[in-house]
């Protein structure tokens, strides 16, 4: 699977302080979404698609070459937060 650069731009808004600067979770998405150009969001949301639709082994392996520097203990709060940021994007 391809990583395009709107989703690993989307990534950096996932750094190691996102928590202590943002405290509401929907704060963080939408600041990790402002990271990415608007040219880029509809790429974004199509890689998205993708990705939820992979298998958690692949979302892991995504995330894992991500620039997030916040990782998920289950694949179940990846999948939500994708949705919810695609649902936000």
């Amino acid at each position: 699977m391809n990583i395009p650069e709107s989703f690993m731009k989307l990534t950096m808004g996932f750094h190691q302080d996102v928590g202590l600067i943002y405290p509401r979770v929907e704060q963080v998405y939408d600041f990790a979404i402002r990271m990415v150009d608007a040219e880029e969001r509809d790429e974004l949301r199509r890689f998205l698609d993708e990705l939820l639709s992979a298998t958690p082994t692949v979302r892991e392996r995504v995330w894992g070459q991500s620039k997030a520097e916040v990782g998920f203990r289950r694949d179940s709060g990846l999948v939500q937060a994708l949705r919810d940021i695609r649902a936000r994007s």
